[in-house]
């Protein structure tokens, strides 16, 4: 789900980046400011972060004496993905083993949907792998499949989401 939250950080300014003039000043604030939330990729409150819509606040900065750095406090909205237990999404199948598929979710690299969650599906081995059924289109690799999310995990070595999915449910399974 896309959230919008509202978030207060810091934003670390070296010297040289440092003008009297507000929009340069103002400029690189940004600039940090989007550096650093590219680095953080995700958390596991908000999800991950996709854009930065609004500046909402930035504070006087402050000098740290270890490094020279200037501190700025700062506070911005932003949009967040964040998947939730019980939410409907559509994923790209990237693997196919006995076990099930592994596929990928906008950011979320890795929603595994068990075999046992496919109803009426059976697995089909050779070169390319898939799943078939009497009833329902084969899913295959780089098929777009409609699931329901039945948990989530945070990987914070990772900084990344882990999902698990079922096809269980009215108009889930391949729509491509």
């Amino acid at each position: 789900m896309f959230l919008e939250v509202e978030i207060s950080g810091n934003v670390f300014l070296p010297p040289s980046e440092l003008d009297k003039q507000g929009l340069i000043l103002h400029r690189s604030i940004i600039l940090h400011l989007l550096e650093d939330i590219a680095r953080k990729k995700a958390t596991q409150d908000h999800g991950y972060f996709v854009a930065v819509t609004t500046l909402n606040q930035v504070n006087n900065g402050r000098i740290r004496e270890d490094e020279g750095n200037v501190r700025f406090p700062v506070t911005y909205n932003c949009v967040t993905f964040k998947p939730f237990k019980g939410e409907i999404l559509e994923g790209n199948v990237k693997q196919i083993m006995k076990h099930g598929v592994f596929m990928s979710c906008g950011p979320v690299d890795t929603v595994f949907i068990a075999a046992q969650k496919m109803v009426d599906y059976q697995y089909v081995a050779g070169d390319s792998p898939m799943f078939i059924s009497q009833r329902r289109p084969k899913i295959e690799i780089g098929s777009i499949i409609r699931f329901m999310v039945l948990g989530t995990k945070w990987v914070e070595t990772e900084r990344a989401f882990q999902v698990l999915g079922s096809l269980s449910g009215d108009f889930l399974g391949p729509i491509r």
